[in-house]
């Protein structure tokens, strides 16, 4: 179970369906029995859907902008198990892999980010 607040809303992923608070009651938004729900986060004046098939190690993650979701990063992305997702801006995005690390996608040039620690030989 995940929950989020977006545009004064309140969200809520349970098992593989996304609902959407409406007064006393929920009502189901989007649902994928391919995927599995990973995260959902308010970025950027949308909600962020990270997700995971894998059984073929594929990921992705859907934006909501409160009307239709866009897939906004695919499966042909490289990133088998995306964890995490957040917008900087209109043109940055960071993105965690749980098997490849972090992230920074920016106007769709993909860079990895390796701070010092015992991934990286730069250990001060």
């Amino acid at each position: 179970i995940d929950v989020e607040v977006f545009n004064n809303e309140v969200y809520a992923v349970v098992r593989d369906t996304l609902f959407k608070q409406n007064g006393n009651s929920w009502n189901a938004i989007y649902s994928d029995t391919a995927y599995k729900f990973v995260n959902i986060r308010t970025s950027l004046n949308q909600l962020l859907i990270c997700e995971t098939d894998t059984a073929f190690n594929a990921s992705r993650i859907l934006s909501y902008n409160g009307n239709t979701f866009t897939n906004i990063f695919p499966n042909g992305s490289g990133l088998g198990s995306i964890q995490d997702a957040l917008f900087i801006n209109d043109s940055v995005m960071y993105i965690a892999d749980l098997n490849t690390g972090l992230y920074r996608i920016e106007n769709e040039k993909r860079e990895s980010l390796i701070p010092n620690g015992p991934g990286s030989g730069n250990i001060a």
